[in-house]
């Protein structure tokens, strides 16, 4: 059960993991106000079970797709999701979801994955890529042989998500053996690509898939367990294994208790892969993840911090609950914050896009944010 909450994400490469947090419930009919325009039925938006309201959706748009294609309805999504993206709405893990169906429909309705893998964007966890790649497996697509060619026609900003969605697929294509899994990924042409593919098939492993297999257990060593991995995928491993053991013990001193006893080259990614983790466990309240990260070592504190941060980045355009995390910590600590949160608003985005996403903030996160992203 401990194994749903784990998110394993890698926002150092831009590589995302697919699927947030799905055991909330939430009511997506408000959450989808502006999609009602095209005739959503209010039934897939009720469905308190996750993989029922996924297709549900699927079915319901692949008619309005094979129309006018998959990127209205993902601009559609991420207005809503800028005006509202509070929890008791569902927040992140609602948007996700709903980002998986629409490229669901979009590979069903179009039956070409690489061109609406193009038209997806980084909303909510890269929940697109996730749908399109996970959709274009269940419909017998030759992953094994396209896996180095399928992600070249997106932009090279979210290529690491497109890989990390192929990872997804290669797991279920493979059974769920991670030695074949990591073969496959073998296959990519570079290290951080491999690394990228290694983390959706890690997600995929060790959570609950959207479709109902069932995952691996959490080794008992984990150390040892990364370490029997060859380095690319062994780095991806140990990155997540702070994570790994949270979600068995949701006990946050083990979780950093086993960072600690990582390879000295990943002991800090293990500490931030932690903060990615807990920020989505905790739908990004600092009062949660705040308290969590300092009962690290002192640089663990600032990994785990970092890794919240990053989250928050990768799944909210506004990166509104970082700014929260920055705003919530000592006054000191506060500008070094702020400056490494507008490090990764850059990374994600153009300037004008920064500038818009600036100028859509509260007065005193506006300020903030305007001097961040110069």
């Amino acid at each position: 059960m401990a194994a749903r909450c784990l998110l394993f994400l890698s926002i150092a490469t831009l590589a995302v993991f697919a699927a947030v947090q799905i055991r909330s419930s939430y009511r997506s009919e408000e959450f989808l106000h502006p999609l009602r325009n095209v005739e959503l039925p209010r039934e897939c938006l009720r469905d308190e079970n996750r993989s029922e309201r996924i297709t549900c959706l699927m079915d319901a748009l692949k008619g309005p797709i094979a129309k006018h294609g998959v990127r209205p309805y993902l601009d559609a999504l991420e207005r809503e999701f800028l005006a509202n993206d509070s929890a008791s709405s569902g927040g992140i893990t609602a948007c996700h979801d709903i980002a998986h169906g629409i490229a669901s429909a979009g590979v069903e309705a179009l039956g070409d994955v690489e061109t609406v893998l193009a038209s997806c964007n980084e909303l909510c966890t890269f929940g697109c890529y996730h749908g399109a790649v996970e959709r274009y497996v269940a419909r017998g697509g030759k992953i094994a042989s396209q896996i180095s060619t399928l992600c070249a026609g997106v932009s090279e900003r979210n290529r690491s998500a497109c890989f990390h969605g192929l990872g997804h697929g290669v797991a279920e294509l493979s059974g769920y053996d991670l030695k074949k899994s990591f073969a496959l990924c073998d296959r990519l042409m570079s290290d951080i690509q491999r690394r990228d593919c290694a983390f959706g098939v890690l997600m995929e492993a060790f959570e609950p898939s959207t479709f109902g297999t069932t995952s691996l257990a959490i080794p008992e060593n984990l150390p040892s367990f990364c370490a029997s991995f060859p380095s690319v995928y062994a780095e991806a491993c140990f990155r997540n294994s702070g994570g790994y053991e949270f979600a068995r013990s949701r006990d946050a001193s083990r979780a950093f208790a086993v960072c600690q006893a990582a390879h000295p080259d990943s002991r800090w990614e293990c500490a931030v892969g932690f903060g990615q983790n807990i920020y989505f466990s905790f739908q990004g309240k600092p009062s949660e993840i705040l308290p969590i990260c300092a009962l690290g070592a002192r640089e663990q504190r600032q990994a785990c911090l970092h890794g919240a941060l990053m989250s928050s980045v990768v799944s909210d355009p506004l990166a509104r609950h970082g700014f929260e995390i920055c705003a919530s910590i000592e006054a000191d600590q506060r500008a070094d914050c702020y400056a490494f949160l507008g490090g990764h608003i850059r990374a994600m985005h153009d300037r004008a896009t920064q500038e818009k996403l600036c100028a859509s903030l509260g007065e005193g996160d506006r300020k903030f944010c305007e001097g961040v992203v110069e």
